[in-house]
């Protein structure tokens, strides 16, 4: 399933709002959607991505600056889940980990050490463009929920049901035991066609994904003085 998205949840915004349907924004099918987003993404974008996640007794709030290059998504993040957390760095393909949320000393971690794929994906969870191949394998369906408002700010609400096990496979990634075999996701967008809010409910999870502060000038630089793991 899209990586970016499995970290969605349940909460509407409020409200409604005249601008979109005065413009006629809010009409994309299952054949209009994605290219539309595709489109709307510059291949220099940046963002700030915050996903919430409760559940099952856990609660997980991860953090992310995420800047776009030609050679991937570089972020800055840092998740929190029941008391305990660490930042991460992804810049020029290497991985910078720290075991304080507040941006403690930091290790760089080999290519071969265990905790790197792990961290990788979590990363990927968070870049919003890697989700659209999946999504494309996967998506049956885009039902146009209405107009909304997020924070003041105008959005179009469409609800997408999505094929897990092609979504899966186009990510690359293996398919969980016991994912149903659709996911829906509650996915709200700005005037400009860029996420606001993805959100769904799975296995008693809920989350949500909210991405904001599109395009404003971001700096994520390696960590001076970070050592490498296991010298």
């Amino acid at each position: 399933m899209p990586a970016a998205l499995a970290l969605a949840g349940c909460s509407a915004g409020g409200g409604g709002g005249d601008l979109l349907a005065e413009e006629g924004a809010c009409g994309y099918d299952q054949q209009t959607l994605l290219p539309a987003m595709e489109a709307a993404l510059p291949a220099d974008a940046t963002v700030q991505v915050a996903v919430k996640m409760s559940g099952a007794g856990q609660e997980t709030v991860i953090d992310a600056v995420v800047a776009y290059t030609p050679t991937g998504a570089e972020m800055d993040m840092t998740t929190l889940s029941n008391g305990e957390g660490f930042a991460l760095i992804v810049v020029d393909d290497r991985l910078f980990v720290s075991d304080s949320i507040s941006g403690g000393a930091y290790q760089e971690l080999d290519g071969s050490d265990p905790a790197a794929a792990q961290l990788r994906s979590q990363a990927a969870s968070m870049d919003i463009a890697s989700s659209f191949a999946a999504w494309d394998a996967g998506l049956e369906r885009v039902e146009l929920v209405g107009e909304d408002e997020i924070d003041g700010e105008p959005v179009c609400h469409y609800s997408l049901t999505v094929g897990a096990a092609a979504a899966a496979e186009a990510q690359g990634d293996p398919l969980v035991p016991g994912m149903p075999e659709t996911v829906t996701y509650e996915l709200y967008l700005t005037e400009g066609d860029l996420m606001r809010r993805a959100e769904f409910e799975l296995g008693g999870i809920e989350a949500e994904m909210n991405a904001t502060r599109w395009n404003e000038p971001v700096v994520i630089e390696a960590p001076s003085g970070a050592s490498l793991s296991g010298s």
